[in-house]
């Protein structure tokens, strides 16, 4: 696209990095180019608003309530995260339980509800054979 070049040209020409010779040139392209000169009063535009823009005004302490509330906002987060890393632990050493105990009736070809009518023999087992 042969308009690239000038569109390069305007944004320089708009900073004020032109040289003379480069100024010339856009000068005498922006007579005959409608798009360019579109373009670069487009451009006029947005700067202008840009240079007038005007920022809200903030207490001095805003940067300070800024950071705390980021930081509780943070720490909540985490505390959240803390409780769901433990109970997802939990909850997999009772699995980890049940497979270890279920393991165990199987290999020894131990009938589960025998263990519930003897709770005793259970407690046998789960003491390493000390009563």
């Amino acid at each position: 696209m042969r308009h690239k070049k000038y569109l390069f040209l305007i944004n320089l020409y708009l900073d004020k990095e032109l040289d003379s010779k480069k100024e010339y040139l856009l000068r005498e392209h922006l007579k005959v180019c409608k798009f360019c000169r579109e373009y670069l009063e487009e451009i006029k535009k947005e700067k202008f608003l840009l240079n007038n823009l005007e920022f809200p005004s903030v207490s001095q302490d805003f940067d300070t309530k800024l950071f705390k509330a980021l930081f509780q906002k943070t720490k909540e987060s985490l505390y959240g995260l803390e409780f769901k890393i433990i109970l997802g632990v939990f909850w997999s050493l009772v699995f980890l339980l049940f497979l270890k105990i279920s393991l165990f009736l199987s290999f020894f070809k131990i009938d589960p509800l025998f263990l519930i009518d003897n709770l005793d023999f259970l407690e046998f087992l789960l003491t390493g054979g000390e009563l």
